[in-house]
């Protein structure tokens, strides 16, 4: 089943319950653990939803196009490929 942006909110808001209630039975370590992951997975959703749509407007056809700017093949592949791209997210959290 593939994740929409909706499900990591929905699952960041389990997660930091499930911190809270860890917290109030003192259980700090496992509190502490699961509101960084709610974080982590908060800023992950941020970051996709900022690149997306530079990924989305990609389309097949676009391999053939001559005349790209280094500009926009420098931007095109840091969304990608860089430490903060897509498939550096989905390869490191999917």
């Amino acid at each position: 089943m593939a994740m929409v942006p909706r499900d990591f909110q929905d699952l960041a808001t389990v997660r930091i319950r499930e911190a809270e209630s860890l917290l109030a039975a003192g259980l700090f370590d496992g509190a502490y653990y699961l509101a960084g992951l709610r974080e982590t997975m908060l800023t992950a959703d941020r970051q996709i939803k900022l690149e997306w749509g530079k990924v989305s407007a990609w389309r097949i056809e676009m391999r053939y196009q001559l005349g790209v700017s280094k500009a926009d093949a420098a931007e095109f592949v840091r969304v990608i490929a860089g430490t903060q791209g897509s498939l550096t997210w989905l390869t490191q959290y999917w």
